[in-house]
Protein backbone atom coordinates (compact mmCIF):
# COMPACT_ATOMS: atom_id res chain seq x y z
CA UNK A 1 0.00 0.00 0.00
CA UNK A 2 1.13 3.52 -0.78
CA UNK A 3 0.10 6.70 0.98
CA UNK A 4 -0.07 10.34 -0.02
CA UNK A 5 -0.97 13.35 2.09
CA UNK A 6 -2.39 16.45 0.43
CA UNK A 7 -2.22 19.70 2.37
CA UNK A 8 -4.66 22.54 1.74
CA UNK A 9 -6.71 19.87 -0.01
CA UNK A 10 -9.82 21.00 -1.81
CA UNK A 11 -12.36 18.62 -3.35
CA UNK A 12 -13.21 20.02 -6.78
CA UNK A 13 -15.55 17.24 -7.90
CA UNK A 14 -16.65 13.82 -6.71
CA UNK A 15 -13.40 12.31 -7.99
CA UNK A 16 -10.92 15.25 -8.17
CA UNK A 17 -8.88 16.89 -5.43
CA UNK A 18 -6.30 19.66 -5.56
CA UNK A 19 -3.67 20.16 -2.88
CA UNK A 20 0.03 20.17 -2.07
CA UNK A 21 2.22 17.12 -1.39
CA UNK A 22 5.71 17.11 0.08
CA UNK A 23 8.65 16.11 -2.12
CA UNK A 24 9.85 13.47 0.34
CA UNK A 25 6.52 11.70 0.51
CA UNK A 26 6.18 11.78 -3.28
CA UNK A 27 9.65 10.28 -3.72
CA UNK A 28 8.75 7.50 -1.28
CA UNK A 29 5.45 6.90 -3.10
CA UNK A 30 7.19 6.71 -6.50
CA UNK A 31 9.71 4.09 -5.40
CA UNK A 32 9.74 1.44 -8.14
CA UNK A 33 7.62 3.52 -10.54
CA UNK A 34 8.35 2.44 -14.15
CA UNK A 35 9.70 5.68 -15.63
CA UNK A 36 10.57 5.40 -19.33
CA UNK A 37 14.16 6.11 -20.43
CA UNK A 38 13.08 9.31 -22.23
CA UNK A 39 11.43 10.57 -19.04
CA UNK A 40 14.60 9.86 -17.04
CA UNK A 41 16.69 11.76 -19.60
CA UNK A 42 14.42 14.80 -19.18
CA UNK A 43 14.50 14.29 -15.40
CA UNK A 44 18.29 14.68 -15.36
CA UNK A 45 17.91 18.08 -17.07
CA UNK A 46 15.20 19.14 -14.60
CA UNK A 47 17.41 18.06 -11.69
CA UNK A 48 20.25 20.26 -12.95
CA UNK A 49 17.83 23.18 -13.34
CA UNK A 50 16.46 22.64 -9.81
CA UNK A 51 19.96 22.65 -8.33
CA UNK A 52 20.99 25.70 -10.34
CA UNK A 53 17.89 27.58 -9.14
CA UNK A 54 18.48 26.63 -5.51
CA UNK A 55 22.18 27.41 -5.58
CA UNK A 56 21.57 30.77 -7.26
CA UNK A 57 19.16 31.65 -4.44
CA UNK A 58 21.40 30.08 -1.76
CA UNK A 59 18.55 27.85 -0.63
CA UNK A 60 17.30 24.32 -1.14
CA UNK A 61 14.05 25.59 -2.60
CA UNK A 62 12.89 24.37 -5.99
CA UNK A 63 10.75 26.24 -8.54
CA UNK A 64 7.08 25.32 -8.34
CA UNK A 65 6.02 22.00 -9.83
CA UNK A 66 2.55 20.83 -10.84
CA UNK A 67 1.56 17.22 -11.31
CA UNK A 68 -1.54 15.23 -12.13
CA UNK A 69 -1.93 11.82 -10.51
CA UNK A 70 -4.53 9.08 -10.79
CA UNK A 71 -5.14 6.64 -7.95
CA UNK A 72 -7.42 3.65 -7.95
CA UNK A 73 -11.07 4.17 -7.00
CA UNK A 74 -10.57 1.73 -4.11
CA UNK A 75 -8.33 4.33 -2.44
CA UNK A 76 -9.11 4.96 1.20
CA UNK A 77 -9.60 8.63 2.07
CA UNK A 78 -9.32 10.28 5.45
CA UNK A 79 -9.86 14.03 5.60
CA UNK A 80 -9.21 16.22 8.62
CA UNK A 81 -9.87 19.84 7.76
CA UNK A 82 -7.58 20.78 4.89
CA UNK A 83 -5.43 17.64 5.19
CA UNK A 84 -6.37 14.63 3.06
CA UNK A 85 -4.62 11.28 3.54
CA UNK A 86 -5.07 8.76 0.76
CA UNK A 87 -4.01 5.12 0.89
CA UNK A 88 -4.00 3.14 -2.37
CA UNK A 89 -2.42 0.30 -4.33
CA UNK A 90 -2.48 1.56 -7.90
CA UNK A 91 -1.47 4.96 -9.28
CA UNK A 92 -0.31 6.65 -12.47
CA UNK A 93 1.48 9.91 -13.10
CA UNK A 94 -0.66 11.55 -15.77
CA UNK A 95 1.17 14.87 -16.12
CA UNK A 96 4.49 16.14 -14.76
CA UNK A 97 6.23 12.78 -15.04
CA UNK A 98 9.76 14.05 -15.83
CA UNK A 99 9.73 16.69 -13.07
CA UNK A 100 8.53 14.14 -10.53
CA UNK A 101 11.20 11.71 -11.75
CA UNK A 102 13.76 14.49 -11.16
CA UNK A 103 12.76 14.54 -7.49
CA UNK A 104 13.92 10.93 -7.17
CA UNK A 105 17.41 12.05 -8.31
CA UNK A 106 17.81 14.76 -5.64
CA UNK A 107 19.72 14.43 -2.37
CA UNK A 108 17.44 14.24 0.70
CA UNK A 109 18.26 17.81 1.80
CA UNK A 110 16.38 19.08 -1.27
CA UNK A 111 13.23 17.16 -0.34
CA UNK A 112 12.51 19.00 2.92
CA UNK A 113 10.10 21.93 2.89
CA UNK A 114 9.33 21.72 -0.83
CA UNK A 115 5.91 20.91 -2.21
CA UNK A 116 4.24 19.96 -5.47
CA UNK A 117 0.79 21.20 -6.45
CA UNK A 118 -1.15 18.01 -7.18
CA UNK A 119 -4.32 17.44 -9.17
CA UNK A 120 -5.45 14.06 -7.88
CA UNK A 121 -8.06 11.98 -9.65
CA UNK A 122 -9.57 8.98 -7.90
CA UNK A 123 -10.63 6.97 -10.94
CA UNK A 124 -9.94 3.73 -12.74
CA UNK A 125 -7.52 3.90 -15.67
CA UNK A 126 -10.25 3.63 -18.32
CA UNK A 127 -12.23 6.56 -16.89
CA UNK A 128 -9.08 8.67 -16.68
CA UNK A 129 -8.21 7.84 -20.29
CA UNK A 130 -11.69 9.02 -21.35
CA UNK A 131 -11.23 12.27 -19.43
CA UNK A 132 -7.94 12.99 -21.21
CA UNK A 133 -9.12 11.81 -24.65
Amino acid sequence: MKQLTLYRADQETQYRYIGFAGFGELVEMMEGYPFEEEVLDKAAIHKDNFLEYGNANETTSIPSINATLRVSPEAEREQDGEVLKITFDDFDIVDGRSKLAALTLLDPQWLDNNYVKVNLFILDKESMDRLYA
